[in-house]
């Protein structure tokens, strides 16, 4: 504010609140006392009116919050030098809420300890206002990593700006900085999802108020989207034959599936059914009828928590979290924050923040249609000899007709094929399907125009199935037409070939010139009549040219703006990223590139780089590097053609993000050589890719950003949100998949693998950097495999060399790779390049992992043959005997890491929480009074919670305590196979299936003593944390009704198991239903 003594700055503040009709005001730097109320009314301007204020020191600082009182009650305030704190009940939806109001001191010390009295704030729904981060001045490194430390450690998430890109500026314009944010964590979120952050005029001001929005703005309807969990409704498929029967002009009325959608009515009726009954039950002794219907009722909210549950699931699209979390919390997280960063709130245009849906429609509409608008009608085209042909053969198989596997290949088990054989007949999608959406995800955290989105297309299903179906057919001939140079979407193309053209130079000490170009809105650019004279020239027919006209030059499209559409346009240029042949149609239009090189360099207006093997482009789809002979005459040239390519196929070269690299070159005639071509010089090493080349791996700050992404993929909403089922999946399939890259080129150093391992051990047991949990089971013990009693996470060191290996396998099966030649053309065989031992580099590396590999006592070369005839090579650890990763890693892992007598059972017809707290079990690894006691912590009573007639330890609450004791003489009389004398839970477990018809026993009392296990504990920790205690009867009905229900949902026909015949007897209605 920079004081608000003068009258001016009280009436502007007065205005903005009446017009924007705030109700929580925060102002900071007010410089001066606020001893009166009517100074604070002043600039409220409204009747209720409730105020916190922290005084200024002499003429700085001061912190004013002001709310209205009619909608927000306050419990309880707090201020302290820095920051002011407002706690209470916001009245609209009962929501505990935490208004933190921060002017941050310049002092590093002093923000370390702010940041540390904001993190002991109770854990309600809370705003912090803050001053920090500064931009277009003297960053403080020191303080920056201070901030972004605490944001994480405290579970905050910071809202989108709008309206301007900084919030702060000096009197004389000449700095901005963004010194003003909102930073929410997830409660916040989930009680408001359309939040979002506004940057008001500065005004009287240095600073822009701020304005924390938290209602959405409607624009307009949404397409109709149909949900899995609809197809589980018996009436769902009568419904949509009744509507598509009807034949009704336009689109159908499907206004009876709103009843699909909302089950939230009954959902809440039958939770407050139960409810009712458990708490008759509480009071006095209630009829049986009751009693029997809780199962049911029971029954029914299960089924409709497993239809919200699935559609969570569908809407917040974790591909990584099929199976293993039901939390619907953690789903709604991410929904939330999904929504959070990708709803888009106002459009900066012509320098006006527009937030009206009819204004910003328009807007959109009109860029995207000005942007895939051909504006050259004739371009010229490139012709050459030097394109590689298809065969007659090859074009006869690709103009065949379709046939139905082929297309249920394309989309298993689909109704399509009508479509398709239209399609074929003539050469183009019925109108309507060949629409599409375009959806626009954010470039950068808070975008301003439209430049700032990524237009992605959503394909309708009949066009997608077609465009699958040829591009299926393409990719089958596309190796015959590409050069090698291409490595995207091509198999035994890799796209690290440009590292070893890179060792080549610098071992070579030769001038090596290397640019990489950026090409504009690639995608979106390509023009199709180039595209078609590309598929003439390579000798594809007439009929597939058609086909390809259809599928793009006839599209339609329409812009989603926060789910709602624009007005349709039609498309003049461009592929659609999202068709399943935009990456191929790509590809070939690049290739013309490839030709127009080739073509350049048997003129001798290019140079390649050496004679040993020609090398002048390496593509991955758009990204580009061209490779040449170092010279101010080659750059030129170069340059010449690029443009010469610009003008024939549309894709513009984007000069000021295309970067000049030299090899053995001095860094000032890079540089100068730069200037001449109006781009930037970049240094080795750089990113290709996402790929460091020419670094030296060997050093562990290398491996940083790996480090830091793995942090990134947790935090601490994740660790308290997730079961530690979800938790194990995600250090399974996200943590252990995401230095898939870098591993399979480099060896990790050991360092780097210990700190990586460190991250997945504390997530998986629940705590963060800074949050400390018992880690219950060495972590070696952990990741081993599910056979040598682990939960099969694997070890990343056993993933890097296996990784690493592979490539022994593609030097015997792809031995005419880019990458193979190119080793072979300095070093001669891999042989010779492990004799010497001034090799250095990616190649000595994987040649090292034999060496590592023998150590352990695995001969690589023992698994690897030639087959009977000699005429290739096969893997014999796979039946399909070809390579995997997954087959040497658990060889590796077995050798490693030490096994267990047992191994660990995984029964897919339960959780995965489920299985992993089994395994927990018999290992003794739970959180017992005694085992806590064991680990250092400090226990008022080692007594069991449940007896209070023995000590807590886990045998002792399984078997042997007096409430579990009169449980299992209910279970026993239920189940005839029931143990009555186990003194261990291993016993327990062990002896459920020894006795009687062994395969009835084993799949019905597997899935009821883990619904024991559970609700046991369940049971003991309701106890030990709420002081709560069920009677034995609904103790018995809990563990009854959740074995149903997890055989019933998990299992192969388990709709047809009867409730009152599981309870009669559950193995025969099993055995019946199931065996």
């Amino acid at each position: 504010m920079n004081g608000m003594g003068k009258e001016t700055k009280r009436r502007w503040l007065k205005d903005m609140v009446l017009a924007h009709k705030i109700i929580f005001l925060c102002v900071q730097e007010t410089k001066t006392v606020i001893n009166s109320d009517w100074q604070v009314a002043s600039v409220w301007g409204k009747n209720r009116m409730d105020f916190v204020a922290l005084d200024s020191v002499g003429n700085s600082s001061g912190i004013l919050t002001i709310w209205d009182g009619n909608l927000f009650q306050v419990q309880r305030s707090h201020k302290m030098d820095g920051f002011v704190t407002v706690f209470g009940l916001w009245r609209g939806n009962n929501t505990k809420l935490g208004i933190i109001n921060v002017y941050a001191p310049q002092g590093v010390n002093c923000k370390k300890n702010i940041n540390k009295e904001l993190q002991s704030e109770p854990d309600a729904a809370w705003v912090v206002r803050c001053a920090d981060e500064r931009k277009g001045s003297v960053l403080d490194i020191r303080g920056t990593k201070l901030f972004n430390d605490f944001i994480v450690s405290a579970g905050l998430n910071e809202l989108r700006l709008g309206g301007r890109k900084f919030t702060w500026m000096n009197a004389d314009c000449s700095k901005f900085s963004k010194l003003d944010r909102y930073l929410i964590n997830q409660s916040f979120l989930d009680a408001w999802p359309l939040s979002n952050a506004l940057a008001l005029p500065r005004v009287l001001s240095d600073h822009c108020p701020i304005l924390l929005e938290t209602k959405g703005v409607d624009f307009g309807p949404t397409p109709f989207k149909l949900f899995n969990s609809w197809l589980n409704n018996p009436d769902f498929e009568v419904l949509v034959r009744e509507k598509w029967n009807e034949n009704l002009p336009g689109t159908a009325n499907f206004s009876k599936i709103e009843t699909l959608k909302k089950n939230d009515t009954e959902l809440v009726s039958i939770k407050n059914k139960i409810c009712s009954i458990d708490t008759l039950a509480e009071l006095s002794p209630i009829d049986d009828g009751l009693v029997n219907d809780r199962p049911e009722l029971m029954a029914k909210l299960n089924d409709l928590m497993d239809t919200k549950i699935r559609d969570i699931k569908q809407r917040a699209k974790n591909k990584w979290l099929q199976d293993g979390e039901n939390n619907t919390w953690f789903f709604h997280g991410c929904l939330n924050n999904k929504l959070s960063k990708t709803k888009l709130h106002g459009l900066n245009i012509n320098g006006i923040w527009e937030t009206s849906p009819e204004k910003i429609k328009a807007e959109v509409r009109d860029f995207f249609e000005k942007k895939f608008e051909e504006h050259h009608l004739i371009r010229p085209t490139i012709s050459s000899s030097l394109f590689k042909k298809i065969s007659a053969l090859q074009r006869e198989w690709l103009e065949a007709p379709f046939s139905k596997q082929e297309v249920k290949n394309a989309v298993w088990n689909c109704g399509f094929y009508e479509a398709v054989k239209h399609f074929e007949t003539h050469h183009q999608i019925e109108p309507g399907s060949n629409s599409s959406f375009i959806t626009l995800i954010p470039k950068i955290k808070d975008p301003l125009s439209l430049a700032d989105y990524r237009p992605i297309n959503l394909i309708g299903c009949v066009n997608k199935v077609i465009s699958k179906v040829l591009a299926e057919r393409l990719k089958r001939v596309l190796d015959s037409v590409i050069s090698h140079n291409q490595t995207a979407a091509q198999h035994s193309r890799w796209a690290t070939d440009v590292n070893e053209l890179i060792t080549r130079a610098k071992k070579t000490r030769k001038k090596l010139l290397l640019f990489k170009v950026d090409f504009a809105k690639a995608f979106d650019t390509l023009n199709w009549h180039f595209l078609d004279h590309v598929f003439s020239q390579m000798g594809f027919g007439d009929k597939w040219r058609a086909w390809m006209q259809g599928c793009i030059v006839r599209a339609k499209v329409s812009v989603l703006i926060n789910g709602s559409p624009t007005k349709e346009f039609r498309l003049g240029e461009g592929v659609r990223q999202g068709d399943p042949l935009a990456p191929f149609l790509f590809i070939l239009a690049a290739e013309g590139l490839t030709i127009a090189m080739k073509e350049a360099q048997q003129a001798n207006i290019l140079r390649e780089f050496g004679q040993q093997y020609e090398v002048s482009t390496f593509q991955f789809a758009d990204d580009t590097i061209f490779v040449g002979d170092w010279s101010a005459q080659n750059a030129k040239h170069l340059l010449r053609v690029l443009k010469c390519f610009e003008v024939c196929s549309g894709l513009k070269i984007n000069l000021n993000k295309s970067r000049l690299s030299g090899v053995s070159v001095n860094k000032d005639e890079v540089a100068n050589m730069a200037r001449r071509l109006n781009c930037k010089d970049e240094s080795i090493p750089f990113r290709y890719l996402g790929l460091p080349v020419g670094t030296n791996m060997n050093l562990t700050q290398h491996w940083q950003p790996l480090i830091e992404k793995f942090r990134a993929k947790l935090s601490a909403w994740k660790a308290r949100t997730l079961s530690i089922g979800g938790r194990c999946c995600l250090c399974k399939s996200v943590l252990g998949a995401l230095g898939t890259y870098l591993f399979s080129l480099y060896k990790a150093p050991i360092k780097v693998l210990n700190v990586l391992e460190g991250i997945r051990r504390k997530f998986l047991w629940g705590g963060t950097n800074d949050t400390k949990k018992i880690c219950w089971m060495a972590w070696d013990k952990v990741i081993r495999d599910k056979k040598c009693g682990g939960l099969g996470i694997g070890s990343l060191r056993a993933l890097n060399l296996a990784l690493l290996a592979k490539w022994r396998w593609r030097e015997k099966t792809e031995p005419n790779a880019i990458w193979n030649k190119l080793i072979r053309s300095y070093t001669g065989t891999w042989c010779m390049r492990g004799s010497s031992r001034n090799n250095r580099g990616t190649w000595n590396t994987i040649h090292g992992v034999e060496n590592d590999l023998r150590e352990m006592g695995i001969n690589l070369f023992s698994f690897l043959k030639l087959n009977d005839d000699g005429s290739g090579w096969e893997w014999e650890l796979e039946q399909n005997k070809t390579y995997s990763v997954r087959s040497l890693r658990r060889l590796i892992d077995g050798v490693t890491l030490p096994a267990a007598d047992t191994e660990t059972e995984w029964n897919r017809w339960l959780p995965n929480k489920i299985n992993i707290q089994i395994w927990r079990i018999l290992n003794n690894r739970m959180q017992t009074r005694d085992n806590l006691l064991k680990r250092g912590v400090n226990m008022p009573s080692t007594d069991c919670p449940l007896c209070h007639s023995s000590s807590e330890c886990l045998d002792h609450v399984m078997t042997s305590c007096s409430t579990t004791k009169v449980i299992n003489a209910h279970l026993a009389n239920w189940v005839d196979c029931w143990p009555r004398n186990a003194l261990t839970a291993a016993d327990f477990w062990a002896k459920i299936g020894s006795a009687g018809d062994k395969k009835r026993l084993t799949t019905v009392c597997k899935v009821i003593r883990a619904a024991y296990f559970s609700t046991i504990w369940w049971l003991r920790n309701s106890k030990v944390y709420k002081g709560n205690i069920k009677k034995d009867i609904e103790i018995v009905q809990d563990i009854q009704f959740t074995a149903f229900n997890w055989i019933r949902c998990r299992s192969t026909g388990g709709n047809l198991l009867n409730w009152e015949s599981w309870i009669c007897n559950p193995v025969n209605v099993v055995a019946s239903c199931l065996l």
